[in-house]
């Protein structure tokens, strides 16, 4: 799937997962008066793994992790094809993505993640349903750091190699966002696409991965 995303300070810029990516990525931005800035940004839906070859076949799901039952080798474009069910994503931000100016990293972890799921079709269109919430601390400052996300996004795939490549993204994700506990406030920001992720996939798990994120799927 597609995605890609940051904070900016009490300010902040949330990415949005995703598949669409792997991802889908929002972005939010929080002023230190914690009224809502327009969003900077977004990023993009979710996947990754193999060459191109075109699947026409109509089923997918439990068919497609079974390649015996399609006469075809579970590779590249074939293996994506189906739903997938997100079960680890680690992202590591910026701190001063949450708050200006801060220094140090956030390894942030999804929880809550069997409710984030990413569809591949075989015509080439994909959704991603996310409802995530993502917590972790600073390596500088030991703030405690957290964002919810819940939305959903449509998008077009291609495969090339091992890289997964997104369009045509729609849809929207709201965002909530968390600095020590303390509340900022509110974003719907559009699901907006990353170029491209690096997948692997095998007939029972699937991971995305983009500049300092990686997703890890089982099959639904």
């Amino acid at each position: 799937m597609p995605g890609e995303g940051r904070w900016h300070r009490v300010e902040a810029v949330i990415g949005v997962v995703s598949v669409l990516t792997g991802a889908i990525f929002g972005v939010l931005q929080w002023q230190e008066s914690r009224s809502a800035a327009a969003p900077v940004a977004t990023a993009a839906p979710v996947v990754s793994t193999a060459p191109d070859t075109p699947d026409t076949s109509a089923s997918a799901g439990a068919d497609a992790a079974d390649p015996a039952k399609k006469g075809r080798p579970m590779d590249g474009r074939n293996c994506l094809i189906g739903t997938w069910k997100l079960s680890r994503w680690a992202w590591t931000l910026n701190a001063s993505q949450f708050v200006l100016d801060t220094p140090g990293t956030v390894d942030m972890n999804a929880s809550d993640t069997s409710t984030t799921v990413v569809q591949f079709n075989d015509d080439g269109s994909g959704s991603q349903v996310e409802n995530v919430t993502f917590s972790g601390y600073g390596s500088t400052d030991g703030n405690f750091y957290s964002f919810t996300e819940v939305g959903r996004a449509t998008f077009r795939f291609s495969v090339s190699n091992t890289t997964v490549n997104y369009s045509t993204t729609s849809g929207s994700f709201v965002v909530d966002a968390r600095v020590n506990h303390t509340y900022l406030g509110r974003q719907t920001v559009p699901a907006e696409l990353n170029q491209a992720d690096i997948f692997t996939c095998s007939a029972g798990r699937l991971t995305l991965a983009d500049t300092g994120s990686k997703q890890e799927f089982v099959r639904a």
